[in-house]
């Protein structure tokens, strides 16, 4: 009997954390619970490469929605942006300077 009931206890403390969390997230606006639980059971990991790194399986937009809401979801990662432009070019130091102005048609 105590057993039974410490299984309903945590049972009722992971359910009220859950609501809160999709209360915090603002869920609750958009689905109900049932939704969200039947959207979040059909997001499945798989270890593809045999290397330890799980992915998730191909899912809906709304799954992939919510768990990103839920911060589940791993951001992408946002390759560097280049500078606009043309590279600058390297001047050297000990270069002789250019005389200002046209150069002439025959500098003989």
């Amino acid at each position: 009997m105590y057993g039974s009931e410490f299984v309903n206890f945590i049972a009722s403390v992971m359910t009220a954390r859950l609501i809160k969390k999709f209360d915090e997230t603002g869920l609750f606006s958009e689905m109900t619970y049932n939704d969200i639980m039947s959207q979040l059971s059909s997001a499945k990991k798989v270890n593809t490469h045999g290397n330890g790194e799980w992915e998730y399986v191909r899912t809906t937009r709304t799954t992939e929605d919510a768990l990103a809401k839920l911060g589940l979801l791993p951001k992408p990662e946002e390759p560097p942006r280049k500078k606009r432009g043309r590279p600058r070019k390297e001047v050297a130091q000990n270069a002789p300077k250019r005389k200002r102005g046209r150069p002439r048609k025959n500098p003989a």
